[in-house]
């Protein structure tokens, strides 16, 4: 943690690619037409894992360039992640805020 109390993690598309996939792999989505829908419940994990993961804030539209082409949420879907997350975290010691740069975990 820097003096502004922010979580600094290191972020790696390539373990989130890698955990699509996984995901994928389990309920064995690679089968299914193009633009799936990603479960509300998944999606919300997803985003969390990804914005625990990102070294600074994720916007919107980071998050869904995280998501293969097929997979892609709308921004709605997300947006509607992001505020189910931060009524998730309403009794932690960390908080799910957006700032001007996006969205992040802050103490």
């Amino acid at each position: 943690m820097n003096d502004d109390n922010e979580l600094n993690l290191d972020f790696d598309p390539d373990v989130i690619r890698q955990y699509f996939e996984h995901l994928a792999e389990d309920e064995q989505l690679s089968t299914v037409p193009q633009k799936t829908p990603v479960a509300a419940a998944k999606l919300k994990k997803i985003v969390e894992g990804a914005i625990l993961a990102a070294a600074q804030p994720l916007t919107v539209s980071r998050i869904q360039e995280l998501f293969e082409e097929s997979f892609v949420p709308t921004k709605e879907a997300i947006e509607e992640a992001l505020v189910a997350l931060q009524s998730s975290y309403a009794d932690h010691g960390i908080e799910l805020k957006e700032v001007a740069s996006g969205w992040r975990f802050q103490v």
